[in-house]
């Protein structure tokens, strides 16, 4: 049995799915009261928790093998609500990492962040490099990644952590969440008005991995034995491109998905633009193969124009 905390959200959502088509038991812990559950994930047992209540915890975690931590606040709700911040990433993580202890899984993977490097990204950028969070965000994600390693260095169950750049897929559906996300809101934008409105100029870069990479990552990492060595810690990235070049890329897939070409407009908005590499290698040597980003984006558009034209 797999815990997946956040389960309902975009990215829990697609892990989620994923893993019920390969077979797995899945459990999903939510926050919310009464929560909409979709189509696809009808299969999976659905629990409460609360971060905030060991009980809770220790009975979400009853018969499992594997957790999966998703649950986060957004950027946007950690910068307003710094001490609650702190209570469900930091907190929250050593009170599920508890419970998890108590009841002998065997695995937990959590999902941190490329935030916890810094706001402004230069250079190769590896595992080796010394975190500099600044933002609320970041910081209690960091602050989660020492308990989920320190536990995993006690021996108490194998801890992983995964630091995500930005992921490219389409949500579940046209109901779930993911649609605001950079990427999908400029696919959005291309089929509902064939123009892409950047609110910058759009020269500052991002590094985008693909769904499809992910979701191999996880799956490697869950049938993996105990007792293999691995790293508990990696980078999972892939291309690194300007926001502009990414509009172009999703134009290109646009015109030959439908036979035209949005037109680009560029914002006023200035962005800090630096160069660096996001530096995934360490997960490499397991030899993924990456994924395209434009298979990704044709999988978005066509999502688009089905559900939403």
């Amino acid at each position: 049995m797999i815990l997946i905390t956040g389960g309902l959200g975009y990215l829990g959502g697609l892990i989620s799915n994923d893993l019920i088509k390969k077979g797995n038991d899945i459990k999903i812990g939510t926050s919310r009261s009464n929560p909409s559950i979709p189509e696809e994930l009808n299969s999976c047992e659905i629990v409460k928790i609360d971060l905030e209540n060991s009980s809770s915890l220790k009975s979400a975690c009853r018969g499992v093998n594997t957790i999966i931590h998703l649950v986060s606040p957004n950027s946007k709700f950690c910068e307003e609500n710094r001490q609650k911040a702190l209570m469900v990433n930091g907190l929250g993580t050593l009170k599920l990492l508890n419970a998890a202890k108590s009841c002998l899984v065997n695995k937990f993977i959590y999902f941190s962040t490329i935030h916890i490097y810094g706001n402004f990204l230069k250079g190769n950028i590896d595992e080796t490099v010394i975190p500099r969070p600044l933002s609320s965000y970041a910081i209690t994600h960091r602050i989660a990644e020492d308990y989920v390693l320190s536990y995993d260095q006690a021996n108490f169950l194998r801890g992983c952590v995964l630091r995500l750049s930005n992921v490219i897929g389409a949500p579940l559906n046209k109901n779930c969440n993911g649609w605001d996300l950079v990427i999908n809101d400029l696919c959005l934008q291309s089929v509902r008005n064939k123009t892409i409105k950047l609110k910058s100029t759009g020269m500052q870069k991002r590094n985008f991995l693909t769904i499809e990479y992910l979701l191999q990552i996880i799956n490697t990492l869950i049938v993996k034995s105990s007792k293999d060595s691995y790293h508990n810690l990696f980078n999972i990235g892939g291309q690194t491109i300007s926001i502009f070049e990414l509009a172009e890329t999703i134009a290109n897939c646009c015109n030959k998905l439908f036979g035209y070409l949005p037109v680009i407009e560029k914002g006023e908005q200035n962005e800090l633009v630096s160069n660096f590499d996001y530096d995934y290698n360490r997960i490499q040597a397991i030899e993924y193969p990456l994924g395209s980003i434009e298979n990704e984006i044709d999988r978005i558009l066509l999502q688009c124009k089905k559900n939403f034209q």
